[in-house]
């Protein structure tokens, strides 16, 4: 990250988020806290990682309260993954509903 630029932070923390989520850098968990932090610090794409990651159990247990949470806050700030992310949800607990 540039040095002092608070946004470039937030896409480091966010890149690494997604760096630790492919399978030749694996590691759920390490991918889990830099979405944490990133989405701590504004990154609308972090936080619909980590609905999708509470959704879906990945690296961290399932929790839908939290996924519905953070998939709805980035949807409501802007966030088209989030938004698919909350419809495919919304239309699993339909279908299984």
């Amino acid at each position: 990250a540039r040095d002092g630029d608070p946004d470039a932070s937030v896409r480091a923390q966010s890149t690494l988020g997604l760096l630790y989520s492919r399978d030749d850098f694996l590691d759920l968990k390490a991918a889990f806290e830099w979405h944490r932090r990133a989405a701590r610090n504004g990154s609308l794409e972090s936080l619909g990682a980590l609905g999708v990651m509470y959704d879906r159990g990945k690296g961290i247990p399932v929790d839908s309260e939290r996924a519905l949470r953070c998939l709805k806050e980035a949807t409501e700030r802007g966030g088209i993954y989030a938004a698919a992310c909350l419809a495919a949800h919304y239309y699993r607990d339909r279908k299984s509903g």
